[in-house]
């Protein structure tokens, strides 16, 4: 890196993250927003490309949306990723024009109010689907409490939406319950669309991403851009070691989604113990059997 950098450190602010403005020119991860911001146009314009497809009833896989800053503990990644998030919510081409960035995808993509995730908020009970939605409903609730004039049929078209994706997310997260229907020695045929349903999780929750990248596309939000993304962001993914293994694995099920943009911050090398520690139960569990 040929340009001068600077750190400062406020006296009382050693141990907080630090969110900085990447337009002053003087931050320390430069080099690493750049490299960040050439990841998310390629993933921006990848979505661009497969949506075109999907409209043509030509479907395909979408490989990654994920942007992770990675390196050891203190060293700065978690006031990096806020960074570089805070920057999206109004991207600067002047920004994009100093790093010699050429993406006119990402110049027009409205990306939406990013959803902040806290692992320690994880537990057997909640998960990162359940939160991710809840952080989604929470935002549509509020916005259709200020704008009377958004159409009764919106509305409910989005709250049924929500209420599918709701339902499927339960079925998954209760498993026994999932387990009893699927053994089901009395026959009952019902119970065929229930299990029907958890399969279609993954697009019962694209089509309400649209919806909802929609709706608040139609209440002046990014109207003028044509493409619309939503942020997630996780911070220290490896430090809920008890379960960071089945969070990684509800992202890369669930959550490899056109609509989203997934940056988080994280050690790949305790992310990885993580999970050599699940293999280790599992084949522990193979051994007694």
């Amino acid at each position: 890196m040929n340009r001068k950098s600077k750190l400062k450190i406020n006296k009382g602010e050693e141990f907080k993250i630090a969110i900085k403005d990447i337009k002053d020119g003087d931050t320390i991860f430069y080099d690493q927003y750049k490299q960040a911001l050439k990841m998310l146009g390629t993933i921006v314009k990848t979505s661009e490309i497969i949506q075109e497809k999907e409209q043509e009833d030509r479907n395909e896989d979408y490989e990654n949306n994920i942007i992770a800053f990675c390196w050891e503990r203190g060293e700065g990644k978690s006031s990096a990723m806020c960074t570089f998030i805070k920057s999206l919510s109004n991207i600067d081409e002047e920004i994009l024009d100093d790093m010699q960035i050429e993406s006119e995808s990402i110049k027009n993509t409205y990306f939406d109010e990013p959803i902040i995730i806290d692992p320690s908020q994880f537990d057997n009970v909640h998960n990162i689907l359940d939160i991710v939605l809840a952080k989604i409903y929470e935002k549509f609730k509020e916005d259709y409490e200020k704008n009377e004039e958004i159409s009764e049929r919106r509305k409910e078209e989005l709250l049924n939406q929500f209420q599918k994706v709701y339902r499927q997310v339960s079925m998954i997260n209760n498993q026994s319950k999932m387990l009893d229907d699927e053994f089901d020695y009395e026959g009952n045929i019902g119970k065929l669309s229930k299990l029907g349903e958890s399969t279609r999780l993954k697009t019962s929750l694209k089509k309400l991403l649209e919806l909802y990248l929609e709706f608040r596309k139609n209440i002046g939000n990014g109207k003028k851009k044509g493409n619309h993304q939503i942020i997630i962001a996780i911070d220290d993914l490896d430090l809920c070691s008890a379960n960071a293994y089945k969070m990684a694995e509800q992202i890369r099920k669930y959550l490899i989604l056109p609509q989203i943009v997934i940056v988080m911050a994280v050690k790949i090398e305790q992310l990885e113990l993580c999970v050599q520690e699940r293999n280790l139960i599992d084949f522990e569990k193979v051994f007694k059997a």
